[in-house]
């Protein structure tokens, strides 16, 4: 039997108020829900993964003719080795330059061009959106602005990288993966940063950062310096080694390997220089080159990028020298991936869409606006306008953005939004 004590210590509930109560707690978690930054990133990058979609994959019947520019390449070659035949031809303006690990990863597509298309665009959308959720951490709305920024800044990037079947998308999220696990897990983010030369040499430069963070000391780290290093080296070697050598012996036989590795060093030796000087180039070798043509000397002309490069990558080790943490990813790789863009001899426009992450280190916490800060956002504004072709159109009164190549905009571009990011 219940006491009186029972009755005063709890007391009964009116019928009337549980409903009431249980309304405004639902409607409190509602709130809670409704208002969390890390969900509207979550809702963003969905979208944006679903807009991809149904413009590119969506619409397979699209490329039941015809399949983009660049991703034919990739699947003419991969036809000429099943034929017997050599898929390294110097002589064609749009060879495959690809390693022969490359090679063999797209042997695993669907046979038809059509099916490995669609494939092949599947997995970059759904590794971008990936990417999105795990390069930052979103616990404040500055994040997920930054977000927005990063899609507006990359958006041409992305959708050029679609309409041509190129393979930066693929790329992004490897090395987003191996900057969020490189603390405790530095073996596989070294086995994976050793994977992109063999994707595309230039990415060799990628190195660079991750040997910087692995020779310096931080606060509460889990592994001391040398010692990740050397976990970080091995797992580089390791990798380098099996997309080098093992994977294509596997694929394709020892001694046809060895063949198709030769084939593959004689095409990038014998890249035309035209492909140099073409204005769809935006590395800073080839833009500074078309600025200092008044000098009349190629050898002027690339000591002038040589410096610039220089003073870049000397504020880039000044100020970003310590390691990535898990989840912030973005803030620490952005800057490193446009100054590889910048270096890279042959750097094409859809590089833009490694500015993803830009709007997250523009904004990191405890930066000061200053006045040569502001200048350079309407410097990038105003790039990304000239970008735009109803600005272009409207505006300036031109037939196309990409009248503008020649003047190196979006070298430029890529400059001012590093300068935002140091």
């Amino acid at each position: 039997m219940s006491s009186e004590k029972d009755h005063a210590a709890f007391p009964p509930v009116s019928p009337a108020e549980t409903p009431k109560n249980g309304l405004a707690l639902l409607l409190s978690q509602f709130r809670g829900w409704v208002t969390n930054p890390w969900l509207a990133a979550l809702s963003i990058s969905i979208t944006v993964a679903v807009i991809l979609y149904l413009r590119y994959p969506g619409q397979f019947d699209r490329y039941t003719s015809t399949i983009p520019q660049d991703f034919g390449v990739y699947v003419k070659a991969w036809q000429r080795y099943s034929q017997g035949e050599n898929p390294y031809v110097a002589s064609e303006y749009l060879a495959f330059k690809y390693a022969p690990g490359m090679l063999a990863l797209i042997g695993v597509l669907p046979k038809s061009p059509q099916d490995a298309w669609f494939a092949f665009s599947l997995i970059c959308i759904g590794g971008l959106a990936l990417s999105l959720m795990i390069g930052a951490r979103y616990k404040t709305w500055r994040d997920v602005i930054a977000l927005v920024f990063g899609i507006v800044f990359s958006w041409k990037g992305i959708l050029e990288c679609l309409d041509y079947g190129q393979v930066e998308l693929f790329i992004f999220p490897i090395m987003i993966i191996a900057t969020a696990v490189y603390v405790r897990r530095t073996m596989l983010s070294g086995a994976l940063i050793g994977m992109l030369p063999w994707i595309k040499l230039p990415l060799l430069f990628m190195l660079i950062p991750f040997l910087f963070a692995s020779s310096r000391r931080e606060r509460e780290e889990l592994k001391p310096p040398l010692r990740r290093l050397k976990l970080f080296s091995s797992g580089f070697l390791l990798s380098s080694v099996f997309w080098g050598a093992a994977l294509p012996s596997l694929a394709f036989g020892p001694d046809r390997a060895l063949r198709l590795s030769q084939s593959w060093f004689q095409v990038m030796k014998e890249q035309p220089s035209s492909l140099f000087q073409t204005d769809i180039n935006q590395s800073l070798w080839a833009s500074v080159s078309r600025w200092a043509a008044f000098l009349h000397s190629s050898t002027a002309a690339l000591g002038i990028a040589a410096i610039i490069c220089g003073l870049l990558m000397g504020l880039l080790i000044l100020r970003r020298p310590y390691s990535p943490t898990a989840q912030d990813s973005f803030v620490w790789l952005s800057p490193w991936l446009t100054m590889g863009q910048l270096v890279n001899p042959l750097s094409w426009r859809w590089g833009s869409v490694y500015l993803l992450g830009a709007g997250f280190a523009a904004f990191r916490p405890g930066r000061r606006f200053m006045w040569f800060r502001g200048l350079l956002w309407l410097a990038v504004i105003a790039l990304f306008l000239v970008q735009q072709n109803p600005f272009v159109k409207g505006v300036l009164g031109l037939t196309h953005w990409t009248d503008l190549h020649e003047m190196g905009v979006i070298t430029l571009y890529w400059v001012g939004l590093l300068l935002l990011s140091i």
